[in-house]
């Protein structure tokens, strides 16, 4: 949240909290059973927890290719992964511009994609 804090461009600002939002929120779902038998989370913070991913994921979507680049990872690499291929990646980005209350979670692949 440092690095977030200190961008001088608010796109990149926006970028690094969402990104950090993004951790935090994963990190997050894999001990909510544990927050929520403590008292620390509730029901209804459990319950919102898969829109509020699915709103991150949406709002990061349209800077995908910009974090991809960003992050420079090797072509080889993403040729490797499914999800990253041109037809799914192109998909997945026109139908949230052109429908932005879709749910990313709505259009990532099935098995049988």
């Amino acid at each position: 949240m440092t690095a977030a804090a200190q961008a001088h461009e608010s796109t990149n600002r926006f970028l690094l909290q969402s990104l950090c939002r993004l951790f935090l929120l994963q990190q997050l779902g894999e001990h909510t059973g544990d927050l929520l038998a403590a008292g620390r989370l509730t029901a209804t913070h459990v319950q919102a927890l898969p829109a509020t991913l699915d709103t991150v994921v949406g709002d990061l979507v349209p800077h995908m290719m910009t974090l991809v680049d960003a992050f420079d990872l090797p072509t080889e690499m993403l040729d490797a992964l499914p999800i990253a291929n041109g037809d799914t990646v192109g998909r997945i980005v026109d139908e949230v511009l052109v429908h932005p209350g879709v749910s990313p979670a709505a259009l990532r692949p099935s098995i049988t994609d």
